[in-house]
């Protein structure tokens, strides 16, 4: 009978030395380990759980924000059906044109600014089961806020502190700093409930380190990538603010 992980069902298990030979998972980086169940049918045939696709359901949600924004992607930048200029955020444009605060998330500048955000989101993925997150939807409902709170942060930078009404901006590089913000901290104190909503993320050592390079490399391309750091940290402090709900 084979180990078996109870939080991502992975029967890659390995004793970790640090801790004294403690069984952890290789994968998702949980201590929850128990035995696969075998059910014996004639002679030594094995019943083997039956799925129609090899998709974990989890995955869906991080499969539908890449798939809307790739989607968007090639309707503004191939077929030219989206006017970038009408959906990013245009900070002397936010009050009048208030959808800008939901749309300039979505719009990226080619397809290598889209690639490294979707790439964000494959990291996100990786960390939140590493941590042993169980919702189907936490991603999708982290996007959801992530994207008018940062854009609404950025926009008070703007135009109520420093006076800058022609700051123009576009892409999901805010909604990944904030989902940084957001793992950082809960691969550092755990955190069972968002909104009422069980989410079971658990700490863990190994992806607090993870988390804690990934955003200090964050704050190193603010500085010398080019990039639009207010968006960056809007989307930073919004993310930090979540996790404190």
């Amino acid at each position: 009978m084979r180990h078996k992980c109870k939080n991502c069902g992975s029967t890659q298990i390995r004793a970790d030395r640090q801790l004294r030979g403690r069984l952890v998972c290789a994968k998702c980086g949980s201590f929850k380990i128990g035995y696969e169940n075998r059910l014996l049918q004639q002679g030594s045939n094995i019943i083997k759980p039956f799925r129609s696709n090899n998709i974990n359901p989890i995955d869906y949600q991080y499969i539908i924000i890449s798939f809307t924004l790739a989607a968007i992607w090639i309707a503004s930048d191939l077929l030219a059906l989206i006017d970038k200029n009408y959906w990013m955020s245009w900070s002397g444009m936010m009050t009048n044109q208030p959808h800008r605060f939901l749309t300039s998330a979505l719009v990226h500048m080619d397809v290598m600014h889209l690639i490294m955000n979707l790439g964000g989101i494959i990291i996100a993925r990786a960390i939140f089961m590493q941590i042993g997150m169980r919702c189907n939807y936490l991603f999708i409902l982290l996007t959801a806020l992530l994207i008018p709170l940062s854009s609404a942060l950025q926009w008070v930078w703007e135009i109520m502190i420093v006076s800058n009404p022609d700051s123009a901006t576009l892409g999901f590089s805010g909604v990944v700093y904030g989902i940084d913000a957001f793992l950082l901290l809960a691969t550092i104190k755990g955190k069972d409930k968002f909104l009422a909503i069980p989410i079971n993320l658990k700490q863990n050592f190994q992806a607090k380190q993870t988390m804690i390079t990934l955003t200090v490399l964050g704050q190193v391309w603010n500085i010398i990538g080019g990039v639009s750091v207010v968006a960056h940290q809007a989307g930073l402090i919004a993310g930090l603010f979540l996790f404190l709900l």
